[in-house]
């Protein structure tokens, strides 16, 4: 029911697109729910950390919303993992 009530506030937001990203901003802190806000293309992220899942909310100014979830398999590397990350920029 809880996520019933996010859509149906983000939806909700009529010609002012703010209301709905200060709503989701309000229900994170009202759930004690870790998140930072910046910018990307022409909207404001809010992403948003919790344990084995990261959320990545953007706000644009037409009133769309886009979520995208990055979910964590478990599987924990050690610091020779860390070369794959530059690996992977270049390709």
């Amino acid at each position: 029911m809880q996520s019933y009530k996010v859509v149906q506030q983000l939806t909700a937001s009529g010609p002012n697109p703010l209301r709905g990203l200060i709503a989701f901003i309000q229900q994170l802190d009202e759930a004690k729910l870790w998140y930072r806000l910046d910018t990307v293309r022409d909207a404001i992220l809010v992403m948003v950390s919790m344990p084995g899942t990261r959320w990545q909310v953007e706000f644009f100014e037409d009133g769309r919303v886009e979520v995208e979830r990055f979910r964590s398999d478990g599987r924990i590397d050690d610091e020779k993992a860390l070369s794959a990350l530059f690996d992977e920029r270049d390709v």
